[in-house]
């Protein structure tokens, strides 16, 4: 541009007249003005408009992708105290393969808790390397450690000089963890819209399906459980103890807000870091009134008592009555202290 052109000129005058031709000692700086307005920028002149990276706008990678070369449907699961080895690969576009002597930084972006609030990572866990270089086959290795703090999930970012970050998550636990994706089918009368409310619960393998039933309590050893609103939802349970059998559970609430379905798998094994997909069938809950109930009944014996006494009902009668027997003088007595009991006013009156 004409500004650069100027400014360049004015720095030669300047070496020029301080390397002599001039009186020792003294320097002679000729300044030379000229046009210092900007042309247009051009698409050769060396001069580019920042672009920002947003969702209508985004900026497209640079020259290379990184692939993580681990299964990232879940997070990767690390024992207290253990370490792990992280592999990821440069592609390079314009070549097509490989790219190597990449420059590929790694860092911790976040710490959480299971339940996903932020969290204060272990001192003694971290990165062996902050950087490394792509070798011949666009490969590049790194190496986390877990530190001596369970139950916190690390957001690993590795971010190439060349390309858009990758994120990988990591979960600290005492055991290996597995992954559990659950949907739900439904088999019944019911409209499937009508359910809502429906609760997951995952139990241990010792409860079987004919222990569980949707009118009794769910045991207190549940190891999690995730609300889904309707029948169309998941929820997903990051963190079980990989290398066991589970029973998973579920009831559904209906129209009228009472437990309508239910349905439960007992046979759901776990591998560690692995995330299994379990479509559970949900069926309608039948009605079983088997069990044991606290009753209070009522008994009333007025008009047995009454018939008893032979139809008297005046007390004065009931000594007084001619014919009649022991028995319909006691019933006739009875009939009068049931009467005073259940209107002790009007027969008082009376």
């Amino acid at each position: 541009m004409r500004l650069s052109r100027t400014l360049l000129f004015a720095n030669v005058l300047v070496f020029l007249s301080s390397c002599g031709g001039g009186t020792p000692g003294q320097s002679v700086l000729d300044i030379v003005y000229g046009d210092d307005s900007m042309g247009p920028a051009t698409d050769n002149d060396g001069f580019e408009f920042p672009r920002f990276d947003t969702a209508d706008n985004p900026v497209p990678p640079v020259g290379c992708e990184l692939i993580l070369l681990h299964d990232t449907s879940a997070p990767l699961s690390l024992q207290v105290g253990g370490d792990i080895a992280l592999h990821a690969k440069v592609i390079d576009f314009a070549a097509g393969g490989a790219a190597s002597n990449v420059l590929v930084k790694f860092e911790v972006t976040e710490v959480t808790d299971l339940q996903g609030n932020e969290a204060q990572k272990d001192p003694s866990s971290g990165l062996e390397s902050q950087a490394a270089y792509t070798d011949n086959e666009g490969l590049v290795h790194n190496r986390f450690y877990a530190g001596n703090t369970s139950g916190l999930v690390y957001t690993i970012t590795f971010t190439p000089s060349c390309g858009r970050p990758k994120e990988l998550k990591i979960i600290v636990t005492a055991l290996p963890c597995g992954c559990l994706n659950v949907s739900l089918r439904y088999e019944g009368a019911l409209p499937p819209t009508s359910l809502n409310t429906i609760r997951v619960y995952v139990l241990p393998s010792e409860y079987t399906c004919d222990y569980l039933a949707p009118e009794k309590p769910v045991p207190s050893t549940t190891l999690a459980d995730g609300l889904i609103t309707d029948l169309y939802g998941t929820t997903r349970f990051d963190c079980i103890p990989a290398g066991n059998y589970y029973t998973v559970f579920a009831t559904a609430k209906g129209p009228y807000n009472c437990i309508a379905a239910s349905g439960c798998d007992d046979g759901v094994f776990l591998q560690p870091d692995k995330c299994r997909d379990l479509a559970l069938q949900l069926y309608l809950a039948t009605l079983n009134p088997a069990g044991r109930y606290d009753c209070t009944d009522h008994f009333d014996f007025t008009n047995v008592i009454k018939d008893c006494a032979g139809g008297i009902t005046v007390p004065l009668e009931c000594a007084t009555a001619s014919g009649a027997n022991l028995s319909q003088q006691i019933c006739c007595v009875l009939y009068q202290l049931v009467t005073f009991f259940q209107t002790p006013g009007t027969t008082i009156i009376a």
